[in-house]
């Protein structure tokens, strides 16, 4: 039942071309669309971490929207801007200085790893899916698509014999 998603960015296109300011200021954001009702994400334990192993949750504003009437206006411009339209809840992080973040992050190609610890809510055999977005001066780019899927096992517990462990003794 028990998850951790690994959303992971790439900013290694980056590091050889210039960006005006202008498109700097589109900024810089990660978004994990969860399926909604499959599972529960334990807040207080996400991790955001600079691929030089750097703790860089301070440099985003996180958003967790759960439903289209919960959104802002400053999170829908962020949709509208990168052309996203998520259904239901989904989360959000922004970088709150991207001119900082441009030069100190996307430019040198550190990357952005977020570990997203969660619970599965639904019944074993039950497919999970999480779509994770990549949004880099106002445009969004999508990862691969990961499916998870609670797998149905029935676990044993018996007491065996010492000296032969083909006679069970349980009672």
């Amino acid at each position: 039942r028990n998850v951790n998603f690994h959303l992971a960015t790439d900013y290694s296109p980056y590091t050889k071309m210039a960006a005006s300011r202008a498109a700097i200021a589109k900024g810089f954001a990660i978004l994990d669309d969860v399926q909604d009702g499959a599972f529960s994400v334990d807040k207080d334990n996400i991790k955001l971490t600079a691929t030089d192993g750097t703790d860089v949750k301070e440099l985003f504003d996180m958003y967790h929207v759960l439903s289209d009437e919960a959104r802002t206006e400053a999170i829908q411009a962020i949709l509208d801007t990168s052309g996203l339209s998520p259904v239901g809840e989904f989360y959000l992080w922004v970088a709150k200085d991207p001119s900082s973040f441009y030069t100190n992050y996307v430019k040198q190609a550190k990357n952005i790893t977020i570990d997203l610890p969660a619970r599965l809510l639904v019944d074993s055999g039950v497919p999970v899916i999480n779509d994770f977005f990549q949004i880099d001066f106002g445009n969004s780019y999508q990862s691969k698509e990961v499916v998870v899927e609670r797998p149905d096992i029935q676990p044993e517990k018996h007491a065996l014999d010492k000296t032969d462990d083909s006679v069970v003794l349980d009672n």
